[in-house]
């Protein structure tokens, strides 16, 4: 492998770097707006999103929070590579930033891969585990098993983090590229962050197989297909994230001695695809919940309408008041007139 001296103020204006920013700037604000429909339809008692809080409601909602802290976290990164690449290379800066995207990815696929073995327990009606999701602690207390796995499989590679960060090559001059070039072809990150993604997907395919064969079995016995909306979001959601993760986990490890993770507009065409394609995830979701169940969409309609309804309701009173008020004067002024006739 050939080090080469490069400089991230080629990323300004890129078209890559914006078209990826576009993308988190989506993200940000679809995921905010789903995290608000859905504490809305709870709080109003509407199509009973406060009877499943505790089910896969709930999973869901959690994995929206970390698509939208992970949306804000690209938009943070790549508003900096789009309009002042020159701020990234502040050590801080770089470290800081990217590292939480590295984490809030793994946590994204722990997120998702806990959604379908809650989902296997939810279809089969394990009797072991049947009533777990009824209880709000055993909920929460997953929910945050999920950020702790993927945090613990960032572990290794923080420790990477810290020695070359203090190591006498980044002390004089750093450039947030060439850092996370070297971090992310050391071995650790093969082990550590690879080894979650497909471990993740191992958990998908498994849970995928037991659903599948579940239903079949169900199927063949009431002689009608029962694949709830619910499950098929879960199965989209998790289809979705094998078909974005996988490729570019491949590309990636192909194209090992030309890539530069951090700054990817020097990436060969194939990978840098990949990587757009991947970072969709934060994004996506969105449109499964919205598609795929009529729970989900109606309470998305319910709060459009709400909105709607309040803002055109606080327009009609400023438009009557302000027409009212000239009536008013008007009357006081001729009453006067009146009388002296």
């Amino acid at each position: 492998m050939v080090e080469t001296l490069y400089t991230n103020h080629n990323t300004q204006y890129d078209i890559s770097c914006i078209i990826v920013l576009t993308i988190a700037i989506f993200g940000v604000f679809g995921n905010a707006v789903t995290l608000v429909v859905f504490q809305y339809a709870k709080l109003k008692r509407k199509y009973d999103f406060h009877k499943s809080w505790n089910t896969s409601t709930l999973f869901i909602f959690n994995l929206a929070v970390v698509d939208f802290l992970s949306s804000l976290n690209m938009t943070i990164i790549y508003v900096q590579f789009v309009f002042s690449p020159q701020t990234i290379n502040e050590k801080t800066v770089c470290i800081g930033l990217i590292t939480l995207r590295d984490i809030l990815v793994l946590i994204n696929a722990s997120a998702i891969a806990c959604i379908a073995i809650v989902r296997v327990i939810g279809v089969t009606k394990n009797i072991e585990w049947e009533n777990f999701c009824d209880n709000s602690s055993n909920v929460n207390g997953v929910i945050v098993l999920t950020w702790v796995v993927g945090f613990l499989f960032y572990i290794g590679k923080l420790t990477k983090v810290a020695e070359l960060s203090n190591s006498q090559e980044f002390e004089d001059s750093f450039d947030c590229g060439s850092f996370f070039f070297k971090l992310n072809l050391s071995p650790i990150t093969l082990y550590s962050e690879f080894s979650a993604h497909f471990l993740a997907i191992l958990i998908i395919v498994v849970s995928y197989a037991l659903i599948a064969t579940h239903v079949y079995k169900t199927s063949a016995s009431v002689g009608r297909h029962n694949t709830t909306q619910t499950t098929q979001v879960v199965l989209v959601v998790g289809g979705l994230y094998i078909v974005q993760c996988l490729p570019y986990m491949i590309a990636r490890y192909w194209f090992e001695d030309t890539m530069r993770v951090g700054f990817f507009i020097q990436f060969p065409l194939l990978l840098k695809l990949c990587y757009i394609i991947y970072y969709t995830q934060f994004s996506l979701n969105i449109f499964i919940y919205i598609m795929r169940k009529d729970d989900y969409r109606s309470a998305y309609v319910y709060f459009m309408k709400s909105v709607a309804s309040r803002y055109c309701f606080s327009n009609n009173e400023n438009s009557d008041s302000s027409q009212h008020t000239p009536t008013v004067s008007y009357t006081h002024l001729t009453l006067p007139t009146n009388r002296e006739v």
